[in-house]
């Protein structure tokens, strides 16, 4: 895995923090589980008072209408 980021400032709440870190974590799991590739690269970055995440792998993806037009999340 690969993580970068820009200065993020030091006056991130706890509470945002704790929420970014979960969705990484849940990306990664998920990540790990259905992308089928052993590389994952995170960036995190800060601008005009708003935080960035990105998670991205190369793995297959998915049929993103398909999963629009079924049931659940």
């Amino acid at each position: 895995m690969t993580f970068t980021h820009d200065p993020i400032p030091d006056s991130l709440p706890q509470e945002i923090a704790l929420c970014l870190f979960r969705v990484v974590q849940t990306a990664l799991v998920n990540a790990v589980k259905h992308s089928g590739v052993t590389s994952y690269d995170v960036h995190l970055r800060s601008s005009a008072g708003r935080v960035h995440l990105r998670v991205r792998d190369e793995g297959a993806g998915f049929d993103v209408e398909k999963m629009l037009s079924g049931h659940g999340l």
